[in-house]
């Protein structure tokens, strides 16, 4: 069954998304929220480390690149690679934007054009 969101500005927000998605999940079906996508996979992550785990440090880093990186390709893929739309998007300030394209090594898309994926 598909779900349609409706609101007062015919507009819907990430948040409301977010809450469509999640009352539309259903385990049964295959469909996952966002949110239990992204547990299963670090449980399935934690498992295999196994006993290494505790000579880990530093997980809270790694797995926030892992998500902070594709996001923020697919917002400046979304806005055509105007870095100061993706910015105002992720609610984030434009020299930030800037840095975290660097030091996660994202390869910005030209103004109007889509990155081709690697």
């Amino acid at each position: 069954m598909t779900k349609i969101l409706i609101t007062d500005d015919n507009e819907s927000t990430a948040q409301d998304l977010l809450k469509l998605e999640n009352a539309d999940a259903d385990p049964n079906n295959g469909r996952a929220s966002l949110e239990s996508l992204v547990e299963t996979r670090i449980r399935e992550f934690v498992e295999k480390l196994g006993r290494t785990i505790d000579s880990e440090t530093g997980l809270h880093d790694l797995f926030m690149r892992q998500v902070e990186r594709p996001l923020i390709k697919v917002v400046l893929e979304a806005v055509g690679g105007n870095q100061l739309r993706a910015a105002h998007i992720l609610g984030i300030n434009r020299n930030t934007l800037r840095k975290k394209i660097i030091n996660l090594a994202i390869t910005p898309a030209k103004p109007g054009r889509k990155e081709k994926p690697k």
